[in-house]
């Protein structure tokens, strides 16, 4: 029974935020006999502060002053906003924020409820009977020394240790406060005091707090920060090789007063042949809320066979070029922070315009671009491509390439999206995992391309509930509809050879099948055979036409039976023309991947642990290769239906989002490199292939005695070596596999390059 009643007090914020309790159950109890004036029953604790440990990472001292502001009666914490407002002036002023708690918080023990103090009726409402008194409250002892951020950009970092952010709650004053920041030793640091930190390296940097109270008590608290480069930091190293780029065209999104210009960055990485930029290849950043891919991540994005090859590398090998542009977090006005990367699609469109002229400004020579959009990079490169034609602005683009890019828009399951909203901004709480819900579906990007979109399904004022009369696929109210209507006003780019790649199924492969369950699982706070549990329920949306519910959440406590203290769901219904597009064929989202912002939720932890499936579709094939002409997301393709695209890579099975294979490798590169590698100035003699790709043979037009002759693969094997007389047209016998090659023809002045790909 004590172990029941236990339980019981560990879910009480549940049994307030239930309409069939009393709300005002702790409004009720006598404060006098709160000691600490920190009731910890009035939060669900996500921070676990009652367990003894000496580390706090960033989110969990973030979560823990939510939970403490929520749970203090007395104002000694301040409300999480505030917190929040001094975390956004921190990142304005390029600090990290220092964080101390000392304090004491209690909990209601068992014997509340085996002395009658308090009972539960069997309808789950809790009754006080006469006030309680001290010892029906446990007490905790939280020590807690973090910085407010798990990461931060930039191997010289600003500590600041601002005095409101010292909570010491206890009698005891604190006598003094080292910290270590795993350079010099420990260091002596006072309240309202900066410290700037220089660090030789990337990587967990850890930090260590050293406190001394009046009594003599010594505490030792342990954190630590990531730390990355800045773009700073690589342009001390690298010559300044990243260089910001503003846009001059401004944009006023939905909700914005005014228009704005928009900030980027960009990266020339020359080739390896002469080292002159003049055959540009731009690869634009995709959706990347928060900026977590830099230039040289978006640079990786080009990599394939695990990692052992890089196209851009291929690229500058054969003598292109390569511009990286990214969308980095920026600050607009001096007081508003900008998440470039998940920013309004046409503000980064017109950021790329503002880099096409610059590229083209810069060039070497006539030769025109090419412009590779992986993912929503495919939406802001045809956005900017077709701009400028409508608007007589010469891009001087020979091919575009759109990258697994969701031109139909793109897909989160709806059941996923109200399940995670509402473990961050429901009873839970969960501050850290907020940042993550924001990031992923709340930005003007997610809002744009989401064809489903948990703000058209919510009750009016509820952060969480959603409306159980809105059940077919609904996008984001003054986002979705307006942004592809305009989106298809515009068109694609007419000047240029626009092709694709799909990394989803031709074939109709599905992920999954539709309705299937992904989740049905019961967690359990305080292990299994416990008396309190959250059941968790999770599916794909269901077949054409029919409503299924696709997400619930119930928290229950056993009292003889199992009561539900707490519950939210959520209904899906698929038009007559399809089946929901969870498992339609499409280029995959890696639900293993949210796990890295999980913070230190459990039941999130375990939730990504037990799923019955480890991905669904992101970007639906059709999407990607924007076909129109059926609504049934499931149809296989039918290449005669694809007429926006000269040419297109499908697989016959569905592969991870921007996955680069060697089977759409061979396809990029027969579109890309094309033409002669070079011709040195002086060369009186110039020969062609007559045809390019070939299949068993090379055919070259033009005549030259005497000529060397070599061929090689991209490893640099040679796999022909002859010297022959060419006339007219020569015809070389060629038996080697499908991939790329270079022909040397060299003799005396004569020195000439020619790549050409094989079937």
């Amino acid at each position: 029974m004590k172990k029941l009643y236990f339980l019981i007090v560990l879910l009480f914020p549940l049994f307030i935020s239930a309409q069939n309790l009393q709300p005002d159950f702790f409004n009720s109890l006598d404060k006098s006999q709160i000691t600490s004036g920190i009731l910890y029953d009035r939060v669900y604790p996500i921070a676990d502060l009652t367990s003894e440990t000496s580390f706090t990472t960033g989110n969990k001292m973030t979560q823990a002053l939510s939970e403490l502001s929520r749970a203090d009666y007395f104002n000694k914490f301040p409300e999480y906003n505030n917190i929040k407002e001094q975390k956004k002036q921190a990142f304005l002023n390029n600090q990290v924020l220092l964080s101390i708690v000392i304090s004491e918080i209690q909990k209601i023990n068992t014997s509340a409820f085996d002395e009658g103090y308090i009972t539960v009726n069997t309808e789950g409402n809790l009754h006080l009977n006469q006030p309680l008194q001290r010892h029906h409250f446990d007490s905790y002892k939280v020590h807690l020394g973090a910085p407010l951020v798990e990461s931060h950009k930039g191997l010289s970092v600003t500590f600041s240790f601002p005095e409101s952010l010292i909570f010491n709650t206890t009698n005891f004053q604190i006598q003094n406060i080292l910290v270590d920041f795993n350079n010099n030793g420990f260091e002596n640091i006072s309240p309202n005091q900066s410290k700037t930190i220089h660090f030789n390296s990337e990587g967990d940097k850890p930090i260590t707090f050293k406190i001394t109270l009046e009594n003599n008590e010594e505490l030792l608290l342990y954190s630590s920060i990531n730390i990355s480069k800045s773009t700073a930091d690589y342009n001390a190293r690298n010559a300044g090789a990243i260089q910001p780029i503003e846009s001059t065209i401004p944009y006023q999104g939905f909700g914005e007063s005014q228009a704005y210009t928009g900030i980027g960055e960009f990266q020339i990485f020359v080739d390896n042949v002469d080292g002159i930029l003049d055959k540009p290849i731009i690869i634009i950043d995709g959706f990347d809320p928060g900026d977590t891919r830099d230039i040289t991540a978006v640079y990786d994005l080009m990599n394939f066979n695990n990692g052992t090859e890089n196209l851009a590398d291929e690229a500058r090998d054969l003598g292109y070029d390569v511009v990286i542009l990214n969308f980095p977090t920026y600050i607009r006005n001096g007081s508003e922070v900008i998440d470039g990367g998940a920013d309004f699609i046409q503000r980064n469109a017109f950021i790329l315009v503002e880099l096409i002229n610059e590229i083209n400004a810069q060039k070497v020579g006539d030769e025109e671009l090419v412009i590779i959009g992986p993912s929503m990079g495919g939406l802001i490169s045809r956005y900017a491509l077709a701009y400028m034609e409508q608007n007589s602005l010469e891009h001087d683009t020979r091919l575009w390439l759109s990258f697994d890019a969701p031109h139909l828009g793109a897909n989160v399951p709806i059941g996923f999206q109200h399940l995670l909203n509402y473990i961050a901004f429901g009873p839970v709480g969960d501050v850290a995992f907020q940042d993550l819900v924001n990031g992923l579906l709340r930005n003007p990007a997610a809002s744009q391309m989401l064809l489903d979109h948990l703000d058209g399904h919510l009750l009016p004022g509820d952060p969480v509930e959603f409306d159980p009369t809105i059940v077919l696929p609904t996008g984001a109210p003054n986002f979705r509809t307006d942004f592809q209507n305009e989106l298809d006003a515009l068109g694609y780019p007419q000047d240029t050879r626009n092709i694709a790649i799909s990394n989803g199924s031709g074939s109709g492969e599905t992920t999954g099948t539709p309705g299937m369950n992904v989740i049905d699982w019961t967690f359990y706070p305080d292990g299994p055979g416990g008396s309190t549990r959250a059941l968790i329920e999770l599916y794909f949306t269901p077949p054409a036409s029919q409503t299924i519910r696709v997400s619930r959440i119930r928290s229950q406590i056993q009292i003889v039976v199992w009561i539900t203290v707490d519950e939210s769901e959520a209904f899906a219904m698929s038009p007559a023309s399809s089946a929901g597009l969870d498992s339609a064929p499409g280029g995959q989202f890696d639900i293993a991947g949210l796990a890295a912002g999980a913070g230190n939720n459990p039941i999130l932890i375990e939730f990504l642990d037990n799923l019955n499936i480890d991905a669904f579709d992101f970007i639906p094939t059709l999407s990607s290769l924007a076909i129109t002409t059926t609504n049934d997301w499931y149809a296989p393709v039918n290449e005669s239906d694809i007429n926006v695209f000269d040419a297109f890579y499908i697989p016959d099975s569905n592969e991870q989002h921007v996955t680069l294979t060697q089977e759409n490798v061979d396809f990029a590169r027969d579109e890309i490199f094309i033409d002669p590698l070079s011709t040195e100035t002086f060369n009186p003699i110039r020969l062609l292939l007559e045809n390019n790709p070939i299949n068993d043979q090379l055919v070259l037009l033009g005549s030259l005695e005497n000529a060397e002759l070599q061929i090689v693969d991209l490893t640099g094997k040679v796999i022909f070596k002859e010297t022959k007389t060419l006339e007219n047209r020569t015809t070389i016998p060629i038996n080697v596999s499908s991939g790329l090659y270079i022909l040397s023809i060299s003799k005396e002045h004569v020195n000439q390059k020619i790549k050409f790909v094989v079937r």
